[in-house]
């Protein structure tokens, strides 16, 4: 399509905001995007972990960028999202402050 999509645009067209790129290059990410969340789910299921009977919860921005498509992939029984972008962050803290505590 001979266009320069950046990582912002990307960003963009999967949260589904307006864009000033054509139709065919917003269905062309969505599609690859629906793949890769396709691809990663099949190689779990490989690997012995069907998700579809499971709650499984997503953290971080990756999770939240893909969330459409995660929900849309019909391959988690019951998806939960924690939307605060640095949840990771906060969490790997809380583990290292416990860790350090009494030390």
């Amino acid at each position: 399509m001979d266009l320069l999509l950046d990582e912002d645009g990307v960003d963009a067209i999967l949260m589904g905001r307006r864009t000033q790129y054509p139709a065919e290059a917003v269905q062309l990410v969505e599609r690859l995007e629906q793949e890769f969340v396709n691809d990663l789910f099949s190689t779990l299921r490989e690997r012995m972990l069907d998700l579809r009977y499971c709650k499984v919860v997503f953290v971080g921005g990756g999770a939240i960028l893909l969330r459409r498509q995660i929900e849309e992939s019909g391959k988690v029984g019951t998806p939960l999202f924690v939307t605060r972008i640095n949840a990771n962050a906060a969490g790997f803290e809380y583990l290292y402050r416990l860790e350090t505590a009494g030390r």
